[in-house]
């Protein structure tokens, strides 16, 4: 009977630890999407000359950047949201 419980407790341990990685990756991603779409709208802004892209590609930028150290710190946050 030790035996059933200490495999099951292993077996929990593993999965709960994917679960963990997956929301992890999960934050990140969406991170990463907004720097990457932040970079894109300040690109095209000096390309074009538009101002307002500048903002929107800063608010991006920095959308990105408060969700990698929520990501970092808090990562069932975002991904259970969004996963």
């Amino acid at each position: 009977m030790y035996d059933l419980s200490r495999r099951i407790s292993s077996r929990r341990f593993r999965i709960g630890a994917k679960y963990s990685q997956s929301f992890s990756k999960s934050s990140y991603e969406v991170a990463s999407g907004a720097l990457e779409l932040g970079i894109l709208l300040a690109s095209t802004s000096i390309v074009t000359g538009v101002a307002g892209l500048v903002s929107l590609g800063s608010g991006f930028g920095l959308l990105g950047a408060v969700l990698g150290v929520l990501g970092w710190i808090v990562p069932h946050l975002i991904g259970g949201l969004v996963g």
